[in-house]
Parts: structure tokens; C-alpha cells; sequence
């Protein structure tokens, strides 16, 4: 009778056991699900920007390129920081609401807060620089898959 009692007593923690580890892998399994799902929209998020310009003007570049200079906002300019230094090596397109205005490879951090941008057409950059600088329009930054 003792050793049934025992035994008895044996399956019963057995069991107990048995309950508490299946309730641990599935904690375990909802807490890899969550962080997957984490991991897989905050990418997503970071992959593009809108950023505030709060100065914009016609301007040559070193080659002699007509382009648009671009100073932004203290928040932008923390946030296209943080971008370009994670994305070094990416392509990025730079655009406004309908309109890409230039693609380029992240070669370094940009934590200037201002940036060139290159316009085909002068007619076109003043209107862009006056829609920018106002605030009707921000300066779009978009990660490209490669």
C-alpha cells in the first residue's frame, strides 16, 4: 500500500511538473512570437522618413550641378542622422509628394542636417524650394530594396 501511495504520489508531482514546463514553452514560444513580430514591422517604419525643411535655396554643386540645399529641422535632423548612419552603404530615394527627385547611395552619416539634392530645372527647383521651405512640403527619404 505504501509504495502505491508513492507511486501515486509520483505521478501526481509528475504530472504537476509536466503542466508548469508546458506552460513555461508556451510563455517561452508567445515571447519569440512577440519579439518576431517586433523585429519585423519596426523595420519597416525606419525605412522611410518625412523630413521637416525649414530652409531651402538654389545652389551649385562642386561640379558645377544645379542642386537645392536643404537645412532641416533639429528633429529631422536627429532622425536623417540616425538613418543615413544605419543604412551606410544603401540606396536611398529622396522625393517629395509625386515626384522623385534623386536616388544615391548612403556613403556616410548625414548629421549635418543639410543636404544637396540635385534639380534638373531651375523653374522646377524654385518651386520645390519655396513649397519646402514653407512647410507645404517635406522632403521624403525612402529606403531602396536592393
Amino acid at each position: 500500500m505504501a509504495n502505491f501511495v508513492h507511486c501515486h504520489r509520483n505521478k501526481v508531482m509528475n504530472s504537476r511538473v509536466m503542466n508548469s514546463l508546458a506552460i513555461v514553452r508556451f510563455l517561452c514560444a508567445f515571447i519569440a512570437v512577440l519579439v518576431a513580430l517586433v523585429a519585423w514591422t519596426a523595420p519597416a517604419e525606419a525605412q522611410q522618413l518625412s523630413l521637416r525643411v525649414v530652409e531651402a535655396s538654389l545652389t551649385r554643386t562642386i561640379d558645377n550641378h544645379q542642386a537645392l540645399k536643404l537645412r532641416f529641422d533639429e528633429q529631422s535632423k536627429a532622425d536623417l542622422a540616425e538613418f543615413s548612419a544605419r543604412y551606410i552603404g544603401r540606396r536611398v530615394e529622396f522625393s517629395v509628394p509625386g515626384r522623385s527627385l534623386m536616388i544615391a547611395r548612403m556613403v556616410t552619416s548625414l548629421s549635418s542636417g543639410e543636404v544637396q539634392v540635385f534639380v534638373d530645372r531651375k523653374d522646377v527647383a524654385d518651386e520645390l524650394a519655396a513649397s519646402l521651405a514653407t512647410g507645404k512640403a517635406n522632403l521624403g527619404v525612402r529606403l531602396l530594396d536592393e
